[in-house]
């Protein structure tokens, strides 16, 4: 349940992210990289 809630409103936020600037690659992959690296980490507490 706990996990489902923070994938969706993760996907929603990085979705009205990406409207709203219309990012350059780069800065798109550094962007995802630190979501991922978060996202991760509070899976990993949440699970704990």
């Amino acid at each position: 349940m706990i996990k489902k809630l923070i994938k969706s409103i993760g996907m929603k936020r990085i979705i009205s992210i990406i409207k709203e600037k219309n990012m350059s690659k780069e800065y798109l992959k550094k962007f995802l990289y630190t979501f991922l690296s978060w996202f991760f980490f509070l899976l990993d507490l949440v699970l704990r």
